[in-house]
């Protein structure tokens, strides 16, 4: 007797009372499964405040729906059906004892016990796909009801003549890193970026790399997609291939179900469609800190065109130089490397293919008065974008300068151990105006070939010559887009070059060193610089104002300006941290956050 012949088997060897009984028990045992279940369905939607579809009604006012009333109607109703649900368990249940107790009766020996497995395995499939429905239902009310993450609006700031929708600025409150569904899954793209990782697993990049030089040099002809594959490799290109398949297949299943379920997905596509078409608009980012800030058209691109209109710091181009520039840094780099100046790995890594121009966007200070930006250029894909990069390892070994803080750790860790007799001086702090696009490059790039040349150190195996006009390559020839026109910055560097923070870096030391017989004249007692923020004691009887001025003269491009400490809290902010002498005890420091710092 099994599963699938125990009402024959039942019929033909035993009273017909036998089989009857059997159907009864069979019945009231699946029927108490199913109702646990709907007991936990029910009871798991009240402790998440979810409200079944069955719970959701009409009323002859829409206005109702989002009513209090109208969600404690929903919630008095549930706990009723769920006092129901149990009513009905344990009629249940005594139908089944009852039932069994009497087929208990009628059986001898092990037939009951038999016939009890019998019916667990029969029951067994639809208790679990029962269970599945479950799952699926309580996901599925999850996702269709919880709330559209804990936005808050404060994050986002309209500086633009439009009127925001609430749901507009809910949408925009998610943050600009925040990733719709997609309606369509993107199998070429996935399929090609797996491809470029398993060309450059460096075991098989180095042996295609051989591969290909041994049959150049046996003269053999060779077709761009040849491949040669050990067993490894075979291997770990199956796996690579099954997991891409696994991959697919559940990110189409996840963007199926979301998408259906997510009301506010598709909501959103229409908002951010709304957005997108409003030409007058522009939406952004703010400086510092994750947010999201409107400006209009207008007021960026008249603020933008002020600081393009510095005819000392850029120039505009009647023609695009991309395709000149990449070719003559080829050319260099070609000569560089036949000449054994540069290796066949810093060849490949700068060699520029394909280049585009930069693009210029602006970040609004959104901390400061009347809303000034701050330029930003995408360097990304640009025919100096390699170089800048090798050039940055290379340079990386001139900075040694002591007077750097890593970070607000590190300050908060330097002032702490500092000497009691130390907080008798006064805190105060000088920021440097437009640091970045008032480097002076061409005395930056002396700086530069002085440490590289004129040190002990040996030489690197490039020219000095030819030093210079690489760096003159991704500095002084850097052209960037914007608003469909070129330009050329003739001075200073940009934001978002890989090479520009150390440039900066490379001036300011060479700034400090020089002037730092000054700074014990001015009475400064100690100085810390992150970037080009520095925090500065000053004796108790000099006037801030007066450093700050002294601090100008000291180099045409370099001009600062002053933040006092509170002359009552004796207290300043540096960074992301309150600072707070006490004299003759030392200094007290807490996080601070200014009340732009988006939650």
């Amino acid at each position: 007797m099994n599963a699938d012949n125990v009402e024959s088997y039942l019929r033909n060897n035993y009273d017909r009372r036998i089989l009857l009984t059997y159907r009864t028990v069979k019945k009231f045992y699946l029927r108490t499964e199913l109702v646990r279940l709907d007991i936990r369905f029910l009871k798991s939607c009240r402790a998440k405040d979810i409200i079944p579809k069955f719970l959701w009604f009409k009323t002859a006012n829409r206005n109702l729906a989002s009513s209090s009333a109208y969600k404690d109607s929903q919630r008095r109703l549930l706990n009723v059906e769920i006092n129901y649900k149990y009513q009905h368990l344990n009629r249940l249940k005594k139908m089944y004892r009852y039932s069994a107790s009497l087929l208990q009766q009628y059986c001898f020996g092990d037939l009951f016990e038999r016939i009890q497995q019998i019916i667990t395995t029969i029951c067994c499939p639809i208790i679990k796909e029962k269970e599945e429905t479950v799952e699926r239902k309580l996901f599925g009310h999850s996702l269709r009801i919880q709330q559209r993450y804990y936005v808050d609006r404060k994050v986002v700031k309209n500086l633009s003549a439009r009127i925001l929708l609430d749901d507009e600025i809910d949408c925009l409150a998610n943050g600009l890193d925040y990733g719709l569904v997609p309606r369509r899954f993107d199998e070429m793209g996935a399929v090609g970026n797996i491809e470029q990782f398993f060309h450059h697993v460096p075991d098989i990049f180095q042996h295609h790399k051989k591969l290909m030089a041994d049959l150049k040099d046996k003269d053999k002809v060779i077709l761009n997609n040849i491949r040669v594959l050990n067993t490894t490799q075979m291997t770990l290109a199956s796996n690579l291939c099954s997991l891409t398949d696994t991959f697919q297949h559940q990110a189409n299943r996840y963007r199926k179900q979301h998408y259906m379920v997510r009301g506010e997905q598709q909501q959103y596509y229409q908002l951010l469609k709304s957005l997108k078409q409003d030409k007058s608009i522009i939406v952004t980012r703010p400086d510092k800190g994750r947010g999201i800030v409107l400006m209009n058209k207008s007021d960026y691109l008249s603020k933008m065109n002020a600081i393009l209109d510095d005819s000392t710091k850029f120039r505009c181009l009647f023609d695009d130089p991309t395709i000149q520039r990449e070719r003559s840094l080829s050319n260099l780099l070609y000569r560089l490397k036949k000449n054994g100046h540069i290796s066949q790995e810093f060849y490949n890594m700068t060699r520029p293919t394909g280049s585009n121009p930069e693009r210029l966007y602006e970040l609004p200070k959104i901390h400061k008065e009347n809303i000034p930006l701050r330029p930003v250029r995408s360097s990304i894909g640009t025919y100096n974008y390699g170089l800048a990069k090798v050039l940055k390892q290379m340079l990386s070994s001139i900075i040694q300068n002591e007077v750097i803080v890593k970070d607000m750790f590190a300050f908060v860790n330097e002032l702490r151990s500092l000497p009691k007799s130390a907080s008798k001086y006064k805190m105060v702090s000088f920021d440097i105006t437009s640091l970045y696009t008032n480097i002076p490059v061409n005395e930056t790039i002396d700086i530069i070939l002085k440490h590289l040349y004129n040190d002990e150190r040996p030489p690197p195996t490039i020219k000095k010559n030819d030093m210079k006009k690489l760096l003159e390559f991704v500095t002084e020839k850097s052209h960037f887009i914007f608003n469909g026109k070129i330009y050329d910055q003739v001075d200073g560097v940009s934001m978002g070059s890989p090479l520009a923070p150390l440039l900066a870096e490379i001036f300011l030391q060479e700034f400090e060193k020089k002037h730092l017989p000054l700074f014990d004249l001015m009475g400064i007692g100690y100085w810390k610089r992150y970037v080009d923020d520095n925090f500065v004691l000053l004796h108790p009887r000099v006037c801030p104002d007066y450093v700050c001025d002294q601090l100008s003269k000291c180099h045409a491009s370099i001009k600062f300006t002053v933040a006092k400490e509170d002359v009552e809290a004796n207290s300043i902010t540096f960074l992301d941290a309150l600072a707070q002498r006490q004299t003759g005890v030392g200094f007290k420091t807490k996080v601070y956050r200014k009340d732009t710092f988006p939650v």
